[in-house]
């Protein structure tokens, strides 16, 4: 590591290092080459007057252990993602806080952010689905002036990926139907039709995904506010 300000960093946060949290991670599955269990919080908190540092941020995330990481995608900010970082930082999402922590907190923001969205969705890995799906909720969520066309084709992409076996890609695709179906009235009633199809199904997935959504989707409350 050639930049003194990385390493003064990587040093006050992993003052706070946390083997219990480490084995309560590990028991759930959030695995790391290498974990510190330092809180998020306090990653944020140190790394906070380094926003905007982007060469920093790559440095940082170039590493192979947690706190690392997380500080990058903390650092880092919107307008200096390219296309190809988000592909490059995607290929470390190797358990759910990495993909959650990028997504919710970085890459939904991007510029790039919907044509990664639909790419991220459609591949194979259940990690790149997973951050897929919750790029195009938090989209849906955050940004009320898209048009209605961009959220129609994930109708398929989520009826498809209703038959995962993956918890992590059910959980984003049940996040991904609910946001869109909060958007609108014309969504809401396409978001409704699709629970529906879902909770005839067979499948486990696509039960659950059903019966996670359509109580909130066809709330009488939501759809007066809709319109």
């Amino acid at each position: 590591m050639e930049n003194s300000i990385a390493l003064e960093l990587l040093s006050l946060i992993l003052k706070h290092k946390n083997g219990e949290v480490v084995d309560s991670m590990f028991k759930k599955g959030i695995i790391y080459k290498l974990n510190y269990g330092v809180s998020t919080h306090t990653i944020k908190k140190i790394t906070a007057p380094f926003i905007g540092n982007h060469e920093l941020a790559e440095e940082l995330f170039a590493l192979d252990y947690r706190e690392a990481k997380l500080a990058a995608i903390f650092i880092e900010t919107p307008e200096n993602v390219s296309a190809e970082q988000m592909n490059r930082w995607a290929t470390d999402f190797i358990n759910s806080e990495i993909v959650e922590q990028a997504v919710m907190t970085l890459f939904w923001k991007s510029k790039y952010a919907l044509f990664k969205a639909t790419e991220w969705s459609l591949g194979a890995d259940v990690f790149l689905q997973k951050a897929g799906l919750m790029t195009i909720a938090k989209i849906a969520a955050e940004k009320p002036t898209i048009r209605d066309e961009i959220f129609e084709p994930y109708f398929d992409i989520i009826e498809n990926a209703s038959t995962t076996s993956s918890p992590h890609v059910r959980n984003a695709a049940a996040y991904a139907l609910r946001e869109i179906g909060k958007r609108n009235r014309s969504l809401n009633g396409a978001a409704v039709n699709l629970s529906e199809r879902l909770a005839k199904s067979d499948n486990f997935s696509a039960k659950w995904i059903a019966e996670e959504v359509t109580w909130i989707l066809t709330d009488e409350e939501l759809r007066k506010k809709l319109s």
